[in-house]
């Protein structure tokens, strides 16, 4: 136990507060004797208590833990008494010793021995065959060894959340507490070695230091260096092997029965998914829509023939995207068997399933063939355009983690499309626990990166997920693809479309407003949502607009901007694929090229036969494709196409490049363009702006979101100025 002592010097005897002698033997003085100063001694120890220590008596309300405890001072809080504790109050103490010209005596064991990088040493030690281990972190000074991990426990079991509010010393060194010594740290060395632990450690232990074997991959990685001496545990060199591999993968030949030619990034592709299925990893194939994904896995699967290696292969995707893996495979797999186990007729018992080769379902049918699916060995489970079981809590997601197979690969050209949550349901599919539970996962990286823009920590994650995922962007590859040219066109809202959106602007933005004032922006998003849509409609064309006076107002300045531009493209020749997500509006499109004569084809949900309208439009029968960006959005090859126009912009950019990519992809052999249709000055330009200002954490993290942003007093007044009115709103 810490305590402080006061004591006073009369002649060659001390005494403490303590002591009721009055008068003390003194040979200079005068009868032998001197008188204590009792006034001097009440101001001294009343300075001392000023500074926010206390006499034992009032500490242990007059309780002492010993006689000898009488006349001491004492620290006011027992967390100072336990094994360890930043110093708060002794400088206090040893400034109002100098202040006042007292002497101040340190007992020798306390003083502080600066650590030394040679003073430190780490290990990691498997607790159990379930994967967890405990990190031993130490200390020796003076010839004894002490734990320096009880020291980062009571800094991080101290903290609320955030290390940067943790009470130190601005001092550049800090002193720490031990039972029978105390140590001097670099103040930003101990904030960095807490930092490092409490991101990787198990936050649910709070009183031990638990890893899983990435987290503890990761600690030795960030204090292998800082630790003079690091005894790493045989499993994580093994998994340090195997990480290291799948950095670098060995080049691997196209494999025997592969009816293709790989590009250079896709011979790379192949190298990293074949060590991948090797070393006993996860991860995700995010490679930029077009890039050629389908048929990388499609070599993949031959390889994995070709060494021997047993069990079915499963494919899980969207529906409207089974005929295109079926079709892929038979183009360059033909000596795969493959079952398409979708519609009525497909298979109902596990042997059914176990003889093909391959086997192709879909999302929806996840779910309902669970249990049958669930009994099988799969060798590699491929979840193509992975983005559609994104969320933990559904069924088909639920359904997808129940499959057994030795590896599980999510493929996704947006593996974050609404936010950090993809990110770890993703990795939960693949790699269970290596980004925590979805709890703790939230409270370590989703909330301070998505809430508190944390850029620190968002790197962290950024390098901790990156030897786990393969992504390459057309800008990597560009010499590769023909060039891709975007466009943005505007027209102008004018007489009656004009006068319409204001008075909708106004009446929907006074409803928003007044719903933030009385339930707040939690509840508002409702009342915000349907003001965003009438006026999107209204940009797109009145008629969307289900009130009698909306579709009573025949101009529609952004139809005739398309018709107009239609009508040059096709004169030159081009193949055009028009995106909306309204497939009401689509309608009205369909009137306005009949009427103009112009051929189309269309895809929207409710399409029937989708493959004799892409047969149609690729074989250049038709050089029109209206399409719902829903329903269009992927799965589809449109290398025909040579120009995507966009009619209707949204809040996710990734959504708009996914459309695109229906054309500009590998196979295009001519250069492509994008046009985007805006109504000047309305809300389509600020969502335009707003798209913009997000792409940074999608550069950062490959994330973004599909969702509005978080509704505010400022957004509303930025989104709902009148038209022609810019505004401002913080990025």
């Amino acid at each position: 136990m810490y305590a402080i002592k006061l004591s006073f010097l009369y002649g060659d005897t001390e005494v403490t507060r303590a002591d009721v002698a009055i008068s003390l033997p003194d040979s200079s003085a005068p009868g032998g004797r001197r008188f204590r100063d009792m006034t001097f001694e009440r101001v001294a120890a009343g300075k001392l208590l000023d500074v926010g220590v206390k006499d034992f008596q009032a500490l242990f309300h007059g309780r002492f833990p010993s006689p000898k405890a009488k006349g001491l001072y004492g620290f006011p809080s027992l967390y100072f008494n336990h094994i360890s504790t930043v110093l708060q109050y002794v400088p206090k103490v040893v400034q109002c010793a100098k202040e006042n010209g007292w002497d101040v005596e340190v007992a020798p064991e306390l003083l502080p021995n600066a650590v030394q990088s040679s003073d430190l040493s780490g290990e990691l030690l498997e607790q159990d065959d379930s994967g967890w281990f405990e990190a031993k972190l130490k200390v020796e000074s003076k010839g004894v060894s002490f734990d320096l991990g009880d020291v980062l426990l009571s800094l991080l079991n101290s903290r609320t959340g955030k290390l940067s509010g943790l009470k130190v010393s601005r001092a550049s060194t800090v002193v720490v507490m031990l039972p029978d010594r105390s140590i001097e740290i670099e103040r930003e060395r101990l904030l960095q070695l807490a930092r490092v632990v409490g991101e990787l450690a198990d936050p649910e232990e709070k009183g031990r230091l638990r890893f899983n074997r990435f987290s503890g991959y990761a600690l030795e990685g960030a204090l292998g260096q800082e630790f003079g001496r690091w005894q790493s545990s045989k499993q994580i060199q093994a998994l340090r092997e195997r990480i290291n591999r799948l950095e670098q993968p060995t080049s691997v030949a196209e494999p025997a029965g592969f009816e293709g030619a790989l590009r250079d990034y896709q011979q790379h592709g192949l190298a990293w998914l074949a060590t991948l299925a090797k070393v006993d990893l996860g991860g995700i194939l995010a490679d930029d829509m077009g890039l050629g994904k389908t048929v990388q896995l499609i070599a993949l699967f031959l390889l994995e023939r070709a060494h021997g290696r047993t069990g079915p292969l499963l494919v899980v995707c969207p529906k409207s995207v089974v005929p295109n893996w079926v079709a892929e495979l038979a183009r360059f797999a033909p000596g795969l068997s493959v079952c398409q186990s979708t519609g009525i007729n497909r298979p109902r018992s596990v042997e059914e399933l176990q003889s093909p080769d391959v086997v192709v379902t879909s999302y929806p049918l996840l779910h309902k063939d669970r249990r049958m699916l669930s009994e099988i060995d799969f060798n590699l489970a491929i979840f193509d355009e992975a983005q559609w079981i994104k969320n933990p809590l559904t069924n088909s997601y639920q359904a997808a983690c129940a499959i057994k197979a030795r590896l599980k690969l999510p493929v996704s050209g947006t593996p974050l499309e609404n936010n950090l949550q993809d990110l770890w349901a993703h990795f939960n599919l693949t790699m269970p626990g290596f980004l925590y539970s979805h709890r703790t996962f939230t409270q370590v990286y989703r909330k301070p990166i998505e809430k508190q823009g944390d850029s620190r920590l968002r790197e962290h994650l950024a390098a901790r997920i990156k030897p786990f995922v393969l992504r390459r962007t057309k800008q990597e590859v560009v010499k590769e693809l023909p060039p891709l040219t975007e466009i943005i066109k505007r027209c102008e809202l004018e007489g009656a479309q004009r006068d319409l959106y204001e008075t909708i602007r106004h009446l929907t933005t006074k409803k928003v407003r007044d719903a933030l004032r009385t339930k707040g922006a939690k509840r508002s998003h409702i009342e915000f949502l349907d003001a965003l849509l009438k006026l999107r409609q209204v940009c797109c064309d009145p008629r969307l607009v289900k009130t009698q006076a909306a579709r009573a107002v025949r101009q529609s300045a952004k139809l005739t901007l398309l018709m107009e531009l239609l009508t040059q493209l096709l004169a030159e020749g081009r193949s055009v694929v028009v995106f909306s997500q309204f497939t009401s509006m689509l309608v009205l499109i369909e009137e306005a090229a009949r009427t103009a004569e112009i051929p189309f084809c269309v895809l929207t949900g409710e399409t029937i036969d989708r493959e004799s309208q892409i047969r149609s439009f690729q074989a250049g029968e038709k050089r029109l494709f209206l399409m719902s960006l829903k329903a269009g959005g992927v799965g589809i090859n449109l290398t025909a196409a040579d120009t995507v126009v966009m009619y209707d912009p949204w809040w996710n950019p990734a959504v708009e490049a996914q459309a695109i990519c229906r054309s500009h992809r590998i196979g295009q052999k001519n250069p492509v363009f994008a046009y985007r249709l805006i109504a000047q000055g309305s809300i389509e330009e600020k969502i335009l702006d707003l798209q913009a200002r997000k792409r940074a954490l999608v550069e950062n993290l490959l994330s973004d979101n599909e969702r509005p942003p978080e509704l505010s007093a400022e957004l509303v007044d930025y989104l709902f100025a009148p038209l022609g009115e810019s505004g401002e709103i913080k990025p």
